[in-house]
C-alpha cells in the first residue's frame, strides 16, 4: 500500500546540519515538491560509508538514511509498542540546540548509556542514542511545550508525552579523599552501578572486545572501600529512586577480584536489604557461591556472541573463554536460586553473528533456565566496529517475535523482567510483550 514518504524530506532539511555529509545536490528538487513515488529527488555525497556487509554476505544499510517500511511506520503512528522501542533503540532521538537549553532550565538531561538517554512513557523506558553517526536524519524528535513538558514526535506526528530522567545531583560530588562519585558509581534509571574494577584485563593486555569504546587506565591505584561505601551510603539516603544495585564494571581478572567483588556485596548487604545484581565474567563456580553467600541475588554473565569462531574474532580476549563453560557456570547459578525465572541470565548482540547461531545461543540458555538478554549492536564511534551497521528494524522486530515465543514455550521471557532495566535490551514489559508470543 500506499504510504508516505516523510524521511527523504527530513533528511534533505537536515542535511546541512550532519557532519557526515559531504555534498548536497538537490537538483530542483525542495523540501515538499509534490513528486511520484520513488523517484530520484536529491543527491547526498557521504563522508563515511552507509552500508556494510552483515554476517550472512548480505548488505545493510543504515536506517537514518532509508525509508521506514510501511509496517514501521504504520506501526509507530498507530501506537505499536515493539515498532516505538526498536526505532527509538537504533534510530534514536533528535533533540537541538534549542530543546536543549529549555531542557537545561528543567533539570537537563542525565545521560545514558553509550551516548544516549533514557526516555521513558507508555510504561516503558528505552535508551535513544542522541550523539551518534547520522542521529541529524533521525526520525524521532523532541519537543518542549509551553507548560514546559518534553513531548515526543515521530517526523511531525505527536506521540505522547514523554519523561526524561534529570542530571544526577550526586554524580558530581567527591568523597572525603576526593574522589568523584561517578569514578565509583553512577545512577542508571533506577540501580546503582557500583564498579567492581576501574580496569579491563583485555585492554591491558591489547585485546579488548572490537565494539568496546570505552576508556579505560590502569594506574594500579584500586579505589578503597570505605570510598565506595561513602557513595552507596550517601545514595541510600539521598536517592529516593535507586530501588537495587547492579555490582559490574569491566572485565577483571578473577584471582585480583573474586574478594574484591565479594567485599562489595557483603557492604551493600549490610546496608540494604535491596536486591544485588552482579554482571561479571563467568568466574569459577566456588565464586559464584561465594557471591550468593554474599548477599547476591541475581547474576549475569554475558556471552554477547555464541559462535565460538566469532566471538574470538569479536573478542580478541574475552572471547577465548569457551561458550560450553559459560553454560556451566550459568548452569551451576541457576540451580544454585532453585532455577527461580529470570534470576540468571546472558546477553547476547544481535547483529554480529549469523540468525542461525544466535537463535542457538537463546535456546542453550532456555534449555538451563537462564533467562536471555538480547542487545541490538549498536556501532559506537572510535571503535574497529564503527564502520558496522545496526540491524534492520524489520530484522530485529521479527527476531524479537521469534525469541519471545521460544521463551515463553519455555516459561521464561527475554530479559531483563525489571522495567527500568530494559532500557537498552531488546525486551518489553511483560503484559505487553505476551502479546507478540505466536501459538
Amino acid at each position: 500500500g500506499v504510504y508516505p514518504e516523510p524521511h527523504a524530506d527530513l533528511v534533505l532539511s537536515r542535511a546541512h546540519r550532519e557532519v557526515k555529509v559531504a555534498r548536497i545536490d538537490t537538483d530542483g528538487y525542495k523540501v515538499g515538491d509534490r513528486v511520484d513515488r520513488d523517484v530520484h529527488k536529491f543527491r547526498l555525497c557521504f563522508k563515511s560509508n552507509i552500508s556494510a556487509l552483515n554476517s550472512e554476505g548480505g548488505v545493510w544499510l543504515h536506517q537514518n538514511v532509508v525509508e521506514p517500511s510501511a509496517r514501521i511506520y504504520d506501526g509507530v503512528i498507530n501506537g505499536d509498542p515493539l515498532a516505538i522501542k526498536i526505532t527509538l533503540m537504533t534510530e534514536g532521538v533528535y533533540v537541538d540546540r534549542e530543546t536543549k537549553l529549555r531542557l537545561a532550565e528543567h533539570g537537563g538531561i542525565r545521560e545514558g548509556n553509550n551516548n544516549a538517554v533514557d526516555i521513558y512513557f507508555r510504561g516503558m523506558i528505552i535508551n535513544a542514542p542522541c550523539d551518534v553517526d547520522f542521529n541529524s536524519f533521525a526520525p524521532y524528535s523532541i519537543r518542549i511545550n509551553k507548560e514546559g513538558t518534553a513531548e515526543l514526535y515521530y517526523y511531525d506526528s505527536y506521540i505522547d508525552v514523554i519523561g526524561l530522567y534529570p542530571l544526577d545531583p550526586l554524580s558530581g560530588k567527591r568523597t572525603r579523599s576526593g574522589r568523584y562519585y561517578a569514578d565509583i558509581a553512577y545512577l542508571s534509571t533506577d540501580r546503582l552501578r557500583v564498579h567492581m574494577t576501574n580496569k579491563c584485563i583485555y585492554k591491558k593486555l591489547g585485546r579488548s572486545c572490537r565494539f568496546c569504546n570505552i576508556n579505560t587506565e590502569d594506574t594500579g591505584n584500586v579505589i578503597p572501600m570505605e570510598d565506595i561505601i561513602e557513595v552507596v551510603e550517601d545514595y541510600l539516603a539521598n536517592a529516593p529512586e535507586l530501588k537495587h544495585f547492579l555490582v559490574g564494571g569491566q572485565s577483571a581478572e578473577e584471582h585480583a577480584e573474586k574478594s574484591r567483588v565479594v567485599d562489595i556485596i557483603k557492604a551493600i548487604r549490610e546496608r540494604t536489604d535491596k536486591n544485588i545484581y552482579v554482571m561479571s565474567l563467568p568466574f569459577s563456580l566456588a565464586t559464584v557461591d561465594e557471591m550468593r553467600d554474599a548477599g547476591m541475588t541475581e547474576l549475569a554473565c554475558n556471552m554477547e556472541v555464541y559462535d565460538n569462531a566469532l566471538a574470538r574474532e569479536y573478542m580478541p580476549g574475552k572471547g577465548n573463554i569457551d561458550r560450553a563453560y559459560y553454560l556451566k557456570v550459568l548452569s551451576h547459578a541457576s540451580k544454585m536460586y532453585d532455577r527461580h525465572s529470570g534470576v540468571v541470565r546472558s546477553a547476547l548482540i544481535l547483529g554480529l553473528e549469523p540468525h542461525a547461531s544466535f537463535i542457538e545461543g537463546v535456546k542453550a540458555m532456555l534449555a538451563i533456565d537462564v533467562q536471555p538478554i538480547i542487545s541490538v549492536f549498536r556501532p559506537l564511534p572510535c571503535t574497529d566496529l564503527e564502520s558496522l551497521m545496526m540491524p534492520p528494524v524489520d530484522y530485529i522486530y521479527d527476531t524479537f517475535v521469534e525469541a519471545e515465543t521460544l521463551c515463553r514455550r519455555a516459561n521464561l521471557s527475554l530479559g531483563p523482567a525489571c522495567i527500568n532495566c530494559q532500557n537498552n535490551t531488546l525486551s518489553l514489559p511483560d503484559e505487553i510483550a505476551k502479546t507478540y508470543v505466536k501459538d
